[in-house]
């Protein structure tokens, strides 16, 4: 496993475990996400990249109920499924930053983007953000037994 496998797959438990309250696991092999929700939110600092996430409605409106503390068939986890998964890759990104690059280093980050898979069509031209973007790391984990995808991009070092 590579250091930054290491630090992506660190920063996603810590999040889900202390954060949302989901098991997690890192299930081999990795089961085919049913990818129905994308979101990606993209950083710069000491290096620019990606972090995206793909998974299922059923996981997203999960993720939501966890945090807002409502039932998973509330209308409400529903409707605020992808502010949830954006605030996850908010905060799932700055923990990830501060392990790879550290605390002292500015590191600034966008507004999450998410979307239905169907409507991402940025995100299918330029998964990375970058026409050079390179897919650093990628793992596929199981919330509470839901697949989830979650990719590494980095971009060229010298833009």
């Amino acid at each position: 496993m590579t250091a930054n496998l290491k630090n992506l797959t660190a920063a996603i438990s810590e999040i889900v475990e202390d954060f949302i309250m989901m098991a997690i696991e890192i299930p081999e092999p990795p089961p085919a996400v049913d990818v129905e929700t994308i979101g990606w939110l993209d950083f710069s600092g000491p290096r620019q990249g990606r972090i995206t996430v793909r998974c299922g409605n059923a996981l997203a409106s999960a993720l939501a109920a966890n945090l807002l503390g409502v039932s998973p068939d509330d209308a409400e986890a529903g409707a605020k499924a992808g502010d949830a998964l954006g605030e996850v890759l908010n905060v799932l990104c700055g923990n990830l930053v501060t392990r790879v690059f550290g605390s002292q280093q500015t590191v600034h980050l966008s507004v999450p983007t998410v979307l239905p898979a169907c409507k991402a069509q940025a995100h299918r031209d330029q998964p990375g953000g970058h026409p050079e973007a390179v897919l650093e790391e990628a793992c596929v984990l199981t919330f509470d037994d839901q697949p989830v995808e979650f990719r590494l991009y980095l971009w060229p070092e010298n833009l």
